[in-house]
């Protein structure tokens, strides 16, 4: 088959393995609900931003032998938060070094989608996150059918999903069960902190390649057979 029908998202959500073969659309099924999984979570991770900014909060802070008085807010947080309503606000942030406010990307894609035949006639949704989350969600479906470059907004969200998670400290917890040991595209492994709570779920997965292993088909022992495999290459 023509590469052209291969999930163009797969490379986005699953690094670790081959791209699927979707129906019709670009993108397979289990990409569309990654997704907008990933893009439903913003809202209330950027909630959670505020808090955020105290020192000491969310993400583990790097302790320097410096006499320098700490900051009073943390700048990773706050240059995540977008203070002001009125468009254009990507002019004034597009400059910005490290991650761009979300609030820029939601607005920045909604705006893009606007060019497109199933946003014609629409109007740009309220400047906020909750407001601009929900316009994109209600219009994904036709995007991920029909929009050109909808791999490199999955990416997007993708990045943005994962800073919140920093910034936030809201990464999934559970007991540590090792290292990903899936092989990437170029030969390097995954290596990602893999992590999870028995008593809540029977499926292991990588935050990064997406790689699952589900307790009741016997791939937790086949996890351990691939990390113990890993670590006698690696011998």
């Amino acid at each position: 088959m023509s590469d052209e029908r291969l999930c163009v998202c797969c490379a986005v959500y699953r690094p670790a393995d081959e791209p699927t073969l979707p129906d019709d659309p670009p993108v397979c099924g289990s990409c569309r609900k990654r997704s907008r999984g990933e893009l439903s979570e913003i809202p209330d991770l950027y909630a959670l931003l505020p808090e955020a900014l105290e020192p000491g909060r969310g993400a583990s802070e790097k302790v320097s032998g410096s006499r320098t008085p700490p900051l009073p807010v943390r700048l990773e947080a706050l240059n995540l938060l977008v203070a002001g309503s009125v468009r254009p606000i990507h002019d004034k942030y597009g400059d910005q070094i490290g991650a761009q406010p979300p609030l820029v990307i939601l607005d920045s894609w909604a705006r893009d989608w606007l060019s497109y035949p199933w946003c014609r006639g629409d109007l740009l949704p309220e400047l906020t996150i909750s407001a601009l989350t929900n316009w994109l969600l209600l219009r994904l479906d036709d995007a991920l059918d029909n929009h050109k470059a909808i791999d490199d907004f999955a990416f997007e969200i993708h990045q943005t999903l994962r800073t919140l998670r920093g910034v936030t400290g809201s990464h999934h917890t559970g007991e540590h069960v090792g290292l990903c040991p899936m092989k990437l595209r170029d030969e390097s492994r995954c290596a990602t902190k893999l992590t999870v709570d028995p008593y809540l779920t029977d499926c292991i997965r990588c935050k990064t390649c997406g790689t699952e292993w589900n307790r009741r088909k016997g791939e937790w022992w086949h996890l351990r057979a691939q990390q113990d495999g890993w670590n006698e290459e690696a011998a």
